[in-house]
């Protein structure tokens, strides 16, 4: 991790944000940072695509009443689990959670309910809102703010969605 201030910024406190910006952008991006730091490899929205690319390859090859039970449930509680702690999907949803937490929960059993759920998240929240919403807080925490807690998460999340997106 970048320990030293540029030469080129004349550092105050207002900067501070700012700094671990660019300290967490380092870690998280650089190849040689260790697996422990480095970036992880998906948040709430990429894990919906996963969840929907399984079952997509599972259904192309025709095994998904074989196999469904082994591979989709275990990404769905991956989902569940990490909704837990994206404040921002979790705002997007708002009334909705709840009942998109019990569909999910319902589809883990049920594959006939699983693509109209993934569905109504995606309409919800799209991957392009979910960045923008992410972007955009993460100025607001480094301009308004000394949450430096929230500002990693949301480096990290953001991060993961623009490598997800290519």
């Amino acid at each position: 991790m970048i320990n030293k201030i540029p030469s080129s910024w004349k550092y105050n406190d207002s900067l501070e944000m700012l700094f671990l910006f660019y300290q967490c952008a380092d870690e998280l991006l650089s190849e040689v940072t260790p697996d422990s730091y480095a970036l992880p490899l998906h948040n709430s929205i990429t894990l919906l695509y996963e969840i929907k690319e399984t079952y997509s390859m599972l259904e192309k090859y025709g095994i998904s009443e074989k196999y469904y039970k082994e591979y989709i449930p275990p990404i769905i509680e991956e989902f569940l689990s990490q909704t837990e702690d994206d404040y921002l999907l979790k705002q997007k949803l708002d009334m909705r959670l709840s009942s998109v937490r019990t569909g999910f929960q319902i589809a883990e059993n049920q594959p006939k309910q699983l693509s109209a759920w993934l569905e109504i998240v995606n309409q919800i929240c799209t991957t392009r809102q979910y960045l923008s919403a992410y972007k955009d807080e993460i100025i607001r925490l480094v301009t308004s703010t000394k949450d430096k807690n929230k500002l990693l998460y949301c480096v990290s999340t953001y991060f993961i969605t623009l490598r997800w997106i290519g």
